[in-house]
């Protein structure tokens, strides 16, 4: 019933998980835009805790055709987790700080 309610309205089924909402609309984003840099691999990548990995994941948006909207879309769900938009959750909190204050 879930499944036939989200397919029919195209909407995200409110008794999910907050994260699990958050990942999924990330993914509708990523497919309607179709040219994330990190369309093609593996998600765990960017929820990684080491540094190198937080500067591989990182290099990964630097180009990104989408990274401004991705930023914004972490910041505007205050996700605390992960690289978005090229950026780690401290990052998101000082740009969002600095857009509120303006």
């Amino acid at each position: 019933m879930i499944n036939e309610s989200f397919e029919s309205k195209n909407q995200i089924p409110i008794n999910l998980s907050q994260e699990t909402r958050r990942l999924i609309a990330y993914e509708k984003l990523v497919d309607n835009l179709g040219s994330a840099a990190c369309k093609e691999m593996g998600i765990e990548l960017f929820f990684e805790l080491e540094l190198a990995k937080i500067r591989e994941a990182k290099k990964i948006c630097e180009n990104c055709e989408i990274k401004d909207l991705c930023l914004d879309f972490a910041i505007l769900n205050e996700e605390i987790y992960g690289i978005w938009g090229g950026t780690t959750p401290n990052e998101r909190f000082k740009i969002a700080r600095t857009r509120r204050l303006l």
